[in-house]
């Protein structure tokens, strides 16, 4: 076994166990074959070579999707569900919260706005004075 095939076994460790069984030969075969074929001195890359970093960053993309996904384990489903909630709350928080503006803008006169300004619940999250003009 070359050193690069050890290399790209190593990179496959991050995915789950589930999938790298079933695919780890194929995605090494392709990952080697494709590093030979654009390779002037394919032996030397082969002894010497390291992953690229698109290849380590969508094997790192593909290992986040699969433990957040559906599919495999219960425990991957149950954190991929508790992603996406959160993810979903913090988008009703901000519809919310630029519902409230813009019906303050409309109801309240313009010093109240400009105070309700100053209250942190109505700051950016960076807490900028200026907002919303950041």
């Amino acid at each position: 076994m070359k050193p690069l095939e050890l290399k790209y076994r190593r990179l496959t460790r991050v995915l789950p166990a589930h999938y790298r069984r079933a695919w780890e030969d194929d995605m090494v075969s392709t990952f080697l074959e494709t590093t030979t074929t654009h390779s002037e001195d394919s032996e030397f890359e082969l002894d010497y070579g390291r992953p690229d970093a698109r290849e380590t960053a969508s094997v790192l993309a593909l290992a986040v999707r699969l433990r957040l996904s559906d599919e495999g384990p219960t425990r991957y489903a149950l954190a991929g569900e508790v992603v996406r909630r959160l993810a979903l709350a913090g988008v009703a928080f901000q519809a919310a919260s630029a519902l409230i503006t813009g019906v303050l803008r409309l109801t309240w006169p313009p010093p109240l706005v400009r105070e309700a300004r100053r209250w942190p619940l109505w700051r950016s999250c960076c807490g900028c004075p200026r907002w919303p003009r950041c």
